[in-house]
């Protein structure tokens, strides 16, 4: 079965307060507009059936166009429905991709339709105007015609460069969308499945972003004092797993090791540079059993507090969808990265060692492309991003050298990206400049 959604712009609006675009199009998304057609047209038992016999397909492969460049803007709107009383105008902001090339996308999937749904779900397609905002109006059918090859496919695990969560809908997911309707809630439910391009590039990240190995911090602290608290993390997640503490947490048997990262409201216009959380980025090589003994001493540490001068760090779920705490805001590709935390050098630069060739040794050791060229200095680019000598370093770090760094790579590089000695700390992490 093939579904075809022709956008009628040449773009598409994310609103709701996020500040990246989610594309493809997600297929929860598209199921969501179904079950609203269903909802505004009278309900129809046998529109139901269709709607209940699609939730339980597998994830659908899917051919989009490539998204180009994003632009940000705020807008003033009244509240939407369930708001009572007095309806003022509210802050919203928009972000709006271009699409290059026909805007036009396919799901695709191996089954057909049964005879007795094809009816009532060519009726379904036929009263979808829109995906999300009213300002992606679209035309959604069924085609029979060979749709173009899928340049994006659902896989196992997020473990690869260039891979993008994406919503999608399971068995049950109808029932959910009406108990939530009911209740008054807006958000969908959410099962987030990978997806990435059918061929994988040559460069694999020397780390993987998992979406169970992150936690919230709470209060939100200033970015400096990010080099302090990592420490007392680690500490942490050190008793939490106990004897059973995997190799790659504590780095003692010299093989991969796990670094711990700072999650932070960086990069944007408004962007302050708060911890909002803190992630653990797993290294290539890691089994499974490492992986989940991980995850349990991660999550055994939800709803602790953590002491940290006059302050009581809390560590929990995210629970909101903050784009600064999703991994996409992190490995998307680019050609131009930009620190989040200063560069501890690998070795001083001197006279007989260049600047440059430190730079590259250290690229090189962190697995990384080689360099189209680099700047050093005191000073980020990333908005909200303190300058070097703002950052607090513990004790046992007399006399290291940092700098920040801005990369520049001769191919889009997927991240995430992290360099220099102490990159298992979140030192040296970074993120793409493109998107800032």
């Amino acid at each position: 079965m093939i579904l075809r959604l022709a956008f009628l712009r040449p773009r598409v609006y994310v609103g709701g307060g996020s500040s990246a675009v989610r594309w493809p199009p997600e297929p929860a998304r598209l199921y969501a507009a179904l079950v609203h057609a269903w909802g505004v047209s009278g309900r129809d038992p046998g529109e139901e059936r269709a709607l209940r016999w699609l939730e339980r397909l597998p994830p659908p492969r899917i051919h989009a166009p490539e998204l180009g460049s994003v632009v940000r803007f705020d807008s003033f709107v009244p509240p939407n429905e369930f708001a009572s009383g007095e309806r003022k105008r509210q802050r919203r902001t928009w972000a709006v991709g271009e699409l290059v090339g026909e805007p036009v996308v396919h799901f695709l999937w191996d089954e057909e339709p049964p005879a007795e749904h094809e009816d009532a779900l060519e009726r379904l397609l036929a009263k979808v105007s829109r995906i999300g905002s009213s300002r992606n109006p679209v035309v959604a059918t069924r085609v029979r015609e060979k749709a173009p090859a899928p340049n994006w496919v659902p896989v196992s695990d997020g473990d690869f460069p260039q891979t993008r969560f994406l919503r999608v809908f399971y068995p049950g997911f109808f029932d959910e969308l009406e108990q939530r309707y009911q209740a008054g809630l807006r958000d969908l439910p959410a099962y987030y499945q990978p997806y990435r391009p059918p061929s994988p590039p040559a460069y694999r990240p020397p780390f993987s972003f998992q979406h169970g190995l992150r936690v919230a911090l709470r209060p939100a602290l200033p970015l400096s004092f990010w080099p302090m608290l990592a420490e007392r993390v680690r500490s942490a997640l050190l008793r939490a797993a106990g004897e059973r503490a995997p190799e790659a947490l504590h780095g003692h048997g010299g093989g991969p090791h796990a670094a711990l990262v700072p999650l932070a409201f960086v990069g944007r216009p408004r962007a302050d540079g708060h911890l909002l959380g803190a992630a653990l980025l797993l290294p290539r090589g890691v089994g499974l059993e490492e992986q989940f003994a991980l995850e349990e001493a991660l999550h055994r540490l939800l709803g602790t507090q953590l002491p940290f001068g006059p302050w009581t760090v809390e560590l929990g779920l995210p629970k909101t969808e903050r784009e600064s705490l999703r991994p996409e805001r992190w490995i998307r590709s680019a050609r131009r990265w930009a620190s989040v935390t200063p560069v501890v050098w690998d070795r001083h630069p001197r006279r007989r060692t260049a600047e440059e060739e430190v730079v590259h040794l250290m690229t090189e050791r962190a697995g990384l492309p080689r360099l189209a060229s680099y700047r050093a200095g005191p000073f980020s680019p990333l908005v909200g991003v303190p300058r070097t000598r703002s950052f607090l370093v513990p004790a046992r770090w007399p006399g290291v050298l940092m700098t920040h760094l801005v990369l520049e790579f001769e191919e889009p590089v997927p991240g995430p990206v992290l360099l220099g000695r102490g990159r298992y700390f979140g030192m040296g992490f970074f993120a793409p400049l493109e998107d800032a």
